[in-house]
């Protein structure tokens, strides 16, 4: 199994554990703060962002649909 291999795995895996996946996520965000507390804005950009690769937040996505009706 190559890289690649792994990738869509872990990938596949996020997919079907949506919640599992965004609460590690958010641990790992409030760990990071507690750890480094002045770049709270940044590790919240990079818990966005991680929680984009593997599939997307639903309440981010919620936020869309809210922003996208209210248009």
């Amino acid at each position: 199994m190559n890289v690649g291999d792994m990738a869509k795995k872990a990938k596949d895996f996020a997919g079907e554990h949506k919640d599992q996946v965004d609460k590690g996520v958010d641990k790992a965000g409030d760990f990071a703060k507690d750890k480094f507390g002045a770049s709270g804005d940044q590790v919240d950009k990079g818990v966005d962002k991680a929680k984009d690769l593997l599939g997307g937040d639903r309440q981010q996505d919620d936020r869309q649909q809210d922003a996208d009706q209210q248009r």
